[in-house]
């Protein structure tokens, strides 16, 4: 049975190499879609991710990966291109 939809967004990295985190949205499941009009890679993971050593699930443009986390705010993203980034479903 499908989950009940707790936070939809869009997320942007201002600048390559500084990691942002998703909200604080409690949950069981996060989508993270890598935005179609990137150029670039995006990273997705724990708070030490980023965008030189890859420590997670790099993304390409409408690549998406799904976290089972308890809060979307467990997950965090970085990008190779400043002003790229995701679109998120938390369920």
């Amino acid at each position: 049975m499908p989950g009940t939809l707790k936070g939809a967004n869009v997320l942007n990295v201002t600048t390559a190499g500084t990691r942002v985190q998703l909200p604080n949205i409690p949950c069981k499941t996060v989508t993270v879609i890598a935005k179609r009009t990137n150029t670039g890679s995006i990273f997705c993971g724990m708070n030490t991710v980023n965008n030189t050593t890859v420590y997670g699930v790099e993304l390409e443009q409408k690549e998406a990966y799904d976290f089972d986390v308890f809060n979307a705010n467990e997950i965090w993203i970085d990008a190779s291109v400043s002003g790229e980034g995701v679109s998120y479903v938390a369920v």
